[in-house]
């Protein structure tokens, strides 16, 4: 009886606020606002007004208003780390594996499952994402973010100026492995002895190798994708494959072919701080179309660029740039409405990463722009916001630069893990154990500064005692159970 009793009060209520001044009617014309984080810096004089615009818009065709915060890279994951463990409402953030880490998130109940979300309120950004993508993005069956469609599939790469493949009488068409590469700086330095510089790249030089990481870029624990499709999970820093590379590495340093501005003050010498060396390296590094337009743009001379490895698509590519709603939202609907928004309408997307037309930049074409030097706003990177088809190029840039990573993600080899996420709660201890060796270890031998044999023996022992087996061996029970 008391069920009925308050049933019936509540439809007496519902009935009373039905009339014409009898109650307050919900006002479906009003702006839900929406709070978004993203790793930026905002602080632009001209931000303010940028985001009038862009809430201009947003209010007149989507009935949203958004409060866009940017925090410092650096202190991207400690802030946000703080605002989910203090339960703090908002709406959005920027989240991935390498910032505001994904499964770390979700394991903390910080995201909303928001897997019946996107086909309502997001249906064009759902139907154009493939079914490949969201299941790389589910973590036990459910999704709890949308990637920003980018650069998704990952290769090795090399990008090298122009001048310095004429000076050693090469072209990049004639680099296709480590030892080729070893063949140019030999010539290069016999010209210009001082101006090579290599980044310390053993994480993006994995796949050359074939190795695709599980927990991490650098991390232990990966697969080889030549391998035919076989799941068997190794320690990289155990295989034939990282002592040659190190190996080989140490060679170029001692050949007097490496400089690199990042060595320790005490190992410096005096030429490295010159701005040749500085300002005309060459790098191993994640490949992309478009990597010689970006580099033209940035230091105003010709590179050459090209992948040295496969493309694979794995879940790191994907999972790279992606936008969570927060599990605090009061507005979980139209915060994946934003999400539909910021993935589909060009006018706001481009507000926000190239600023306003004539202020902040110009059109040389419908869909090439310039930027205005020193105009006031620098900006935000489009991979952190959404689909980066929905940018302007820049007028250095290939027109169908979208279509040629389109083509370059659609062509790549899926990994045989892909859709794989690790539960890491049981070993946390051992992975933050390992991290610490690396972190003493690695970066020495990765420059090639100091003896291979004894250096690599001792990362090897000291990640065994770290817990490196215990490691090993339960993602390959995860493997072996996923795979069934």
């Amino acid at each position: 009886m008391k069920r009925k009793r308050i049933f019936s009060a509540a439809l007496a209520a519902a009935m009373l606020l039905s009339f014409t001044g009898c109650g307050v009617k919900k006002n479906t014309n009003e702006k839900v606002k929406l709070t978004w984080y993203i790793p930026a810096v905002l602080d632009s004089g001209d931000f303010d007004e940028i985001m009038s615009k862009v809430n201009e818009k947003l209010g007149r065709e989507y009935n949203l208003n958004l409060e866009m915060i940017g925090i410092d890279g650096g202190n991207f994951d400690k802030k946000l780390q703080l605002i989910n463990a203090g339960g703090e409402e908002y709406d959005l953030a920027f989240t991935s594996t390498w910032k505001n880490d994904y499964y770390a998130n979700v394991n903390s109940g910080a995201c909303l499952d928001i897997s019946e979300l996107l086909p309502k309120y997001a249906p064009k950004l759902y139907s154009q994402t493939s079914q490949t993508i969201w299941d790389a993005v589910k973590v036990d069956g459910k999704i709890y973010a949308a990637p920003n469609w980018q650069i998704q599939a990952k290769a090795t790469g090399l990008t090298i100026p122009d001048e310095d493949l004429e000076a050693a009488s090469m072209t990049i068409d004639e680099i296709n492995t480590l030892e080729d590469l070893g063949t140019y700086l030999e010539k290069l330095h016999a010209v210009y002895p001082e101006r090579n510089k290599v980044l310390p790249a053993w994480e993006h030089v994995q796949r050359y190798y074939g190795y695709l990481d599980i927990i991490g870029q650098a991390m232990p624990g990966v697969i080889n994708f030549k391998e035919n499709g076989k799941l068997q999970v190794i320690n990289q820093y155990e295989t034939k494959d990282y002592e040659d590379y190190i190996k080989l590495r140490k060679s170029w340093v001692d050949k007097g072919y490496m400089f690199d501005k990042y060595l320790p003050e005490d190992i410096k010498s005096s030429t490295m701080e010159d701005k040749e060396v500085r300002e005309r390296p060459f790098t191993l590094h994640v490949y992309s179309p478009g990597n010689e337009a970006n580099i033209l743009q940035s230091k105003g001379y010709p590179w050459s660029a090209k992948p040295i490895s496969e493309a694979v698509l794995d879940a790191g590519g994907i999972l790279a740039a992606m936008t969570h709603v927060s599990s605090t939202t009061k507005h979980p609907e139209e915060a994946v409405k934003m999400l539909e928004v910021i993935n589909t309408d060009a006018e706001i997307f481009n507000l926000l990463v190239w600023g306003i037309e004539g202020k902040h930049y110009t059109k040389v074409s419908e869909n090439k722009v310039e930027k205005i030097e020193n105009a006031g706003y620098p900006g935000i990177a489009h991979f952190i916001l959404g689909s980066q088809k929905n940018s302007f190029l820049l007028s250095t840039q290939d027109d169908d630069l979208w279509d040629q990573i389109e083509a370059f993600n659609d062509n790549a080899l899926s990994s045989p893990i892909l859709g794989f996420s690790a539960d890491l709660d049981s070993i946390a201890t051992e992975i933050a154990n390992c991290k610490t060796v690396l972190k003493k270890r690695s970066e020495m031998l990765d420059l090639g500064l100091v003896d291979p044999d004894s250096e690599i023996a001792a990362l090897r022992k000291e990640l065994k005692e770290a817990g490196v087996d215990t490691i090993i061996a339960e993602l390959q029970k995860q493997i072996d159970e996923w795979s069934k």
